[in-house]
């Protein structure tokens, strides 16, 4: 794939504008509601260029905005350092007539009270994927999302940013998915139209089974078992499994997994 040129590492207001599939001056108003500084502005031509958090934040605007918040409400989210509690206060003041936005920003729905599941159906997607060997950790996976973002909006990709990221590993059974173990985990980051090129992956229809839990004294048999349960009432095997992935909170080791961790099994629809 042919890259486009770039000024000192930084990306111009046009490739990142059209990548978005939004207007410069679109951009610009972000700049103008304090929500954006450019990482660089040319004192001969006033032209804005932008760094790789600066691209990562324009796409947080951008889906924030898709939830219907404001400037004031985005404005408010950035300087509490990215607490989502703030924005989800904001939504449950408004639930008589936000219950979309709201089940929206709710990705899970209450179970027991020590799991909590959710299965989801995503239509297939051209994406933009990287596959990186390493250990998952919430900043790890965090830097590994920027840099590819920044690769392809640099590359000019029509990125999608209505679509979260899809992140891959191989798993046959997802009773043997060992959280701890480096493996080889692809990155997807999802196009708003088909695409050719280097990295560019068409990924199929999909369910993915979520199933999150808090307990620190959870052991694997008892997620096993209950994942089993999720699966028998939705109609799917074991042998249905694409791969699966974890968010992962604190680290507890041994045979119990962590506080505020979230398991994905991913199945073809």
């Amino acid at each position: 794939m042919k890259y486009l040129e770039k000024k000192n590492g930084l990306l111009p207001i046009g490739i990142v504008a059209k990548s978005y599939g939004i207007s410069e001056n679109c951009i610009r108003r972000m700049e103008a509601a304090d929500l954006l500084k450019p990482a660089y502005i040319s004192r001969d031509s006033g032209y804005r260029y932008y760094d790789s958090a600066n691209v990562s934040r324009i796409g947080t605007i951008l889906t924030l905005r898709s939830f219907g918040f404001v400037n004031e409400d985005i404005k408010e989210y950035f300087e509490s350092s990215g607490n989502y509690s703030v924005l989800y206060g904001k939504l449950l003041k408004k639930q008589q007539t936000l219950n979309r936005l709201i089940d929206k920003m709710r990705r899970l729905q209450k179970n027991d009270g020590i799991f909590r599941y959710e299965i989801a159906e995503y239509d297939s997607a051209y994406c933009y994927t990287k596959t990186i060997h390493f250990t998952p950790t919430i900043s790890g996976l965090s830097e590994l999302m920027r840099e590819i973002l920044y690769d392809a909006i640099q590359s000019g990709l029509p990125v999608n940013y209505t679509r979260a990221f899809l992140i891959k590993s191989d798993c046959t059974d997802y009773r043997e998915y060992n959280v701890y173990e480096d493996r080889d985990y692809t990155i997807c980051l999802p196009l708003r139209e088909p695409s050719e090129g280097s990295g560019i992956e068409l990924i199929p229809p999909i369910k993915v089974v979520s199933v999150a839990w808090s307990y620190p004294g959870l052991a694997f048999r008892e997620l096993i078992s209950f994942i089993d349960e999720v699966f028998k009432a939705a109609g799917l095997t074991q042998t249905d499994t694409l791969c699966a992935t974890y968010d992962l909170g604190g680290n507890t080791g041994g045979d119990s997994l962590s506080e505020e961790t979230v398991m994905h099994i991913m199945v073809p629809i």
